[in-house]
């Protein structure tokens, strides 16, 4: 249990960037040196041209480094604040002891006795007493809500301060370093940095590291695949990045990398990892589809499976999400090093007028269960809409389709949750606007048709990615291949 200020929070963050500012300062000065002696070309010869390197290579680093590490600690504590405030409490000066919690659970039996044992001789005179015990108990419960919701902020952001102090005072200490141990010779206008304690700028990238969660066993077990990160645009234009785990030319799923690099990924070696785009990584799939084999899981799909996926590998280039002109722009905005991108190119594409969903080869999904499918079944008759179920029904590369005009829901044999919820978005999107609105939505003209806005398979991908927890619950490979398709099949503009 513990207890929290959150205005005493917000003062040390005020306090901290005034520190830092002049800490900044201090590095600033050192750079402009060390920045007018490096361009100095009157200054000739193989000591200083060995000099001028040396700085180039060691000082600029390190304080860049120094000015990475302030910007880091203010931004964890700024962000830490920001989450008290979404998880636990707005107030700009919310004040929790979490040690009354007890005391609170106590209070709130209390009132909830003598609200009870007043209901029993209730009558015109107590009406006053009953309402005063609701609004203890309502100011009573909130509070227990608060402190409940802290308990949990609480232990999710676990060791926060102590790995924040640790950096805090690792930067203060480089500081005074640097303040103390260099000299500034006038005669040459560069610093002398010989004295300097380089076991404290050690220190302070680990402090740095511990902070951000970096786990060099991690980062080594990382080595064994190639890291690719896909740069796209989501449907509202965010930039987003996408990790994914390459081995012997297929996707690898790791479960644990993928969640390190989700966190963590933008603070790798930029030698240590590639960005590519949309059309790369469909390219990608594309290719290893002709032979049967799904690339974002390495999956071996055989006989009419793979066949099938082997006729859909044709896509059509189109107007990527990002110009090649701003890839850079994109992959700063995201944290990452423009060092990684190796001829990244761009794609985007649609699909067929039929609202079809192409076969997923499973994608290790779910099954949906034979009395859910029942229950769907009889909600859909109830409201004029037919379900079939059998690949029969279905054309050979076909995992399920929706039919506006007979008010058909068809999906294949021993569908996978991923699948029903495709189609019944699809209904969804039916229901709210209506059929006539619904049939004449804009559809690509034509398979793979990159010139028009797939407005059903737009609606579909948001039902499935807007809403975080059924998100979550489908497969790395489900995800992937909803990304995928909404690229290749239309809908994001």
């Amino acid at each position: 249990m513990s207890r929290i200020d959150i205005g005493e929070i917000q003062t040390f963050l005020y306090q901290l960037r005034a520190a830092n500012e002049s800490g900044r300062k201090t590095i600033q000065s050192i750079k402009t040196a060390m920045t007018k002696y490096v361009g100095d070309n009157s200054l000739k010869g193989k000591a200083v041209d060995a000099s001028k390197n040396y700085y180039q290579m060691t000082y600029f680093p390190l304080c860049d480094a120094i000015i990475e590490a302030m910007d880091e600690s203010e931004e964890r504590l700024g962000q830490y604040i920001q989450d008290f405030h979404a998880e636990v409490d707005s107030s700009p000066d919310a004040k929790i002891d979490a040690d009354g919690l007890y005391e609170l659970g106590k209070m709130i039996d209390r009132i909830e006795s003598k609200k009870e044992a007043l209901a029993q001789r209730m009558n015109s005179g107590t009406e006053g007493q009953m309402q005063n015990y609701r609004s203890q108990l309502a100011i009573a419960y909130k509070q227990e809500n608060i402190l409940e919701k802290y308990l949990s902020f609480e232990q999710s952001h676990a060791n926060f301060f102590d790995h924040l102090i640790d950096l805090v005072q690792a930067v203060q200490q480089t500081i005074r370093e640097l303040q103390s141990n260099i000299q500034f010779n006038s005669q040459t206008g560069t610093y002398d940095l010989s004295k300097l304690n380089h076991a404290t700028v050690s220190h302070m990238q680990q402090a740095l590291n511990k902070a951000r969660g970096i786990k060099e066993d991690i980062i080594k077990e990382l080595q064994d695949y190639t890291v690719l990160a896909v740069v796209y645009l989501d449907s509202n234009g965010k930039e987003q990045v996408m990790w994914l785990l390459e081995r012997d030319g297929l996707g690898v799923e790791n479960a644990e990398l993928k969640a390190y690099l989700e966190k963590n990924g933008k603070y790798l070696n930029p030698e240590d990892y590639s960005i590519i785009t949309n059309e790369d990584l469909n390219k990608k799939i594309n290719k290893a589809w002709r032979d049967g084999v799904y690339y974002l899981n390495g999956n071996k799909y055989d006989g009419l499976t793979g066949g099938v996926l082997s006729t859909s590998a044709y896509v059509e280039a189109g107007k990527g999400y990002i110009d090649k002109s701003g890839l850079a722009d994109v992959v700063l905005g995201l944290g990452l090093s423009t060092a990684a991108i190796r001829n990244a190119t761009v794609i985007k594409s649609k699909s067929s007028q039929l609202d079809y969903v192409t076969n997923t080869g499973r994608l290790d999904g779910t099954l949906y269960s034979s009395k859910d499918l029942v229950l769907l079944e009889n909600y859909l008759k109830k409201r004029g809409i037919e379900l079939k179920i059998g690949d029969k029904y279905l054309p050979a590369n076909k995992g399920g389709a929706f039919n506006a005009e007979t008010g058909t829901i068809i999906l294949k044999d021993n569908p996978t949750r991923y699948e029903v919820l495709h189609e019944v978005s699809h209904y969804i999107q039916y229901k709210n606007i209506g059929k006539g609105a619904y049939k004449n939505l804009p559809r690509a003209g034509k398979t793979f048709d990159t010139k028009q806005f797939n407005a059903p398979e737009q609606f579909v991908y948001d039902m499935l990615s807007n809403n975080t927890r059924r998100w979550k619950s489908f497969t790395e490979a489900e995800r992937m291949h909803a990304n995928w398709y909404i690229n290749n099949f239309g809908g994001i503009r």
